[in-house]
């Protein structure tokens, strides 16, 4: 099955269940064709506000179903998404969105529309409220996936550019565990990296997406139950936080469901691992290790990882992983050396903004 574009994925899941629910938001439930709708309507009003094929547009939330689905309504006009959280400083957000050249900014504070004169800054009710739609043409796929920021860990954040076009493949999609037609509660924020990609990627494939509007470990695994969610993409935190739960309280609730848990964005402790594993076995715990400037990524599921305690596995499709010692010589199996990785597809598909 060929790739298609993201949106066109979206609207497909609907044509073939329109009335499945697609996104649950709290007490709020959207199904696919409302959500097909609803990203119609947005992608409306921000062509109204100038946005236009390979645009860029600044977008700023806590979690929401209208923060998610804004951001079909982005790549629905060919365009690319920034995301970023209100966490970061004023000064921060301001600067940021200057340097990407942002055509429009959505949900940013008003404090921040100062530091940008003339740019149209919206809010997500601007994109949702009462009002005529209108008709729109069909677009190119946008040319980029996204803009992302580092997390400022080393400095101040960075942006990079995820030069990749905003597709995906029904048939082959970019997450380990994550099936079509399946439900993922999400812990992480839909601005941030890992959520922003697994959140969008996993709606595009008509996987039920049951928001968190902030991480409570017990909540969670509530909603698990509730919801009968067969995938978690969790990170370091979220993972934690769930771990250090009393055995006595996680065993109160029914999460049988769950086939996958995928963990990204980096370790965590080798005592928190194999007491994830002992929870609900080795075939249910995978990791992804990779980072947003996609020169390759790993791969390793609990199994392997109890064979190889504290491993990030093999080299995904396309990179490969080399030892090097400091003077750049390569190292042999069993020598202790930096770790590289490299793509192997002839592509350089990331660049660094300003």
């Amino acid at each position: 099955m060929p790739a298609i574009a993201l949106s066109d994925a979206l609207r497909d899941c609907a044509a073939r269940g329109p009335h499945r629910v697609a996104i649950t938001d709290g007490s709020r439930q959207f199904t696919r064709g409302r959500v097909v709708e609803l990203a119609d309507l947005a992608a409306g009003r921000l062509a109204d506000a100038g946005v236009a094929p390979a645009s860029v547009v600044a977008l700023c939330g806590t979690n929401s179903a209208e923060l998610l689905i804004a951001v079909f309504a982005v790549w629905r006009l060919g365009a690319v998404p920034l995301p970023l959280h209100p966490r970061k400083g004023r000064g921060e957000l301001v600067e940021l969105v200057r340097r990407a050249q942002a055509t429009a900014a959505v949900g940013f504070p008003a404090a921040c529309a100062e530091g940008w004169p003339g740019l149209p800054c919206l809010q997500l009710g601007d994109l949702f409220g009462p009002g005529p739609g209108r008709v729109l043409p069909p677009v190119p796929v946008s040319p980029r996936l996204r803009i992302g920021s580092s997390g400022g860990s080393t400095g101040p954040a960075k942006l990079i550019s995820v030069d990749v076009p905003a597709i995906v493949n029904p048939a082959r999609p970019w997450h380990y565990g994550l099936q079509a037609d399946g439900t993922h509660v999400v812990p992480l924020d839909i601005c941030d990296g890992t959520g922003f990609v697994a959140t969008t990627c996993a709606l595009a494939m008509g996987c039920h997406q049951v928001l968190m509007r902030s991480f409570d470990a017990r909540q969670l695994l509530q909603l698990v139950e509730q919801h009968r969610a067969d995938w978690l993409a969790m990170t370091q935190p979220s993972m934690l936080a769930t771990i250090k739960l009393p055995e006595q309280v996680r065993a109160t609730y029914d999460v049988s469901s769950l086939r996958y848990v995928t963990q990204y964005s980096g370790g965590i402790p080798a005592w928190a691992k194999r007491a994830w594993i002992d929870w609900l076995g080795p075939e249910r715990i995978a990791e992804s290790y990779g980072a947003t400037d996609s020169r390759g990524s790993t791969w390793i599921n609990g199994t392997e990882w109890l064979a190889r305690p504290g491993s990030v596995g093999r080299a995904a499709g396309g990179c490969e992983i080399g030892i090097f010692d400091a003077a750049g010589g390569r190292l042999a199996p069993g020598e202790l050396g930096l770790v590289y990785l490299r793509d192997l597809t002839g592509r350089r598909n990331f660049h660094y903004l300003g």
